[in-house]
């Protein structure tokens, strides 16, 4: 068989109605049959069955499911025999495999998109480490003492994001409402004017503290690391303390 037993699909792993014919030896039919009369609740169906459209060999469009791990095995479970746990080990084998693939994509698209955050932050940060600060005509007479460079902070070959950024890949949420969400849950603390990240998070590298590089600058910056945000986004309290604070607006 060529087929590949499971693609990525919307950002999600799944195979299709049609694969899981072939495979266990079964008319499409029939599996669509088995899909439509599967007693689960709708919402759990609507999630993991998705209703498309294939060609079929004689060019006409004929229904069937794009099919997601959990609809995979909620599907088979019935399905018994040597030949049935076969076909089952090599999708749970493929369903591993491709949730592997698509996790180093998203942290692949992660960095991709950090890359320019980054340069704009170095450029920014170097140019408060100048000998003449572009800000107003006051800072003018008054050039920053002995700013420490970026390359004290930044460790080399770690991605960094700032809280700003870390809101939009949790969904869109502000930095000032994500910095007290984060703030209610622990993760970070309030020292004078600004946020930083708690030591113990810190330690464990899913962040660093930039301190000001200006004596007259009290504002700090938080930095979080690749880990730092897929650690907050599988924390299932925070992001249900986001989704509250996105809807409420709506």
């Amino acid at each position: 068989m060529t087929t590949e037993l499971v693609i990525i699909q919307d950002k999600k792993t799944v195979t299709s109605s049609l694969t899981v014919a072939e495979v266990f030896g079964k008319e499409h039919k029939n599996i669509i049959r088995a899909i439509e009369n599967l007693e689960c609740s709708s919402e759990f169906n609507q999630l993991n069955f998705e209703p498309v459209e294939y060609l079929d060999s004689k060019g006409e469009m004929r229904p069937s499911y794009q099919v997601t791990r959990d609809g995979f095995v909620f599907l088979v479970m019935g399905f018994t025999g040597k030949k049935a746990a076969a076909c089952k080990e090599a999708y749970i084998k493929a369903f591993n495999l491709m949730e592997d693939k698509l996790r180093n994509i998203m942290e692949n698209t992660l960095e991709e998109r950090f890359d320019k955050l980054y340069n704009i932050v170095f450029t920014l940060v170097e140019g408060f480490a100048s000998s003449k600060p572009p800000f107003t005509a006051a800072t003018e007479c008054r050039p920053p003492q002995e700013a420490s460079p970026p390359s004290q902070f930044f460790k080399e070959g770690i991605k960094y994001y700032t809280t700003t950024e870390i809101g939009k890949l949790l969904g869109g949420i502000s930095v000032q409402n994500l910095n007290h969400i984060l703030f209610n849950h622990g993760f970070i603390e309030k020292h004078l004017c600004y946020w930083r990240i708690k030591p113990e998070y810190e330690q464990q590298g899913y962040g660093i503290y930039l301190p000001p590089l200006l004596p007259d600058r009290r504002n700090g910056m938080t930095y979080w690391t690749s880990a730092g945000f897929f650690f907050l986004n599988g924390n299932e309290n925070l992001k249900k303390a986001i989704n509250k604070k996105r809807f409420a607006k709506r």
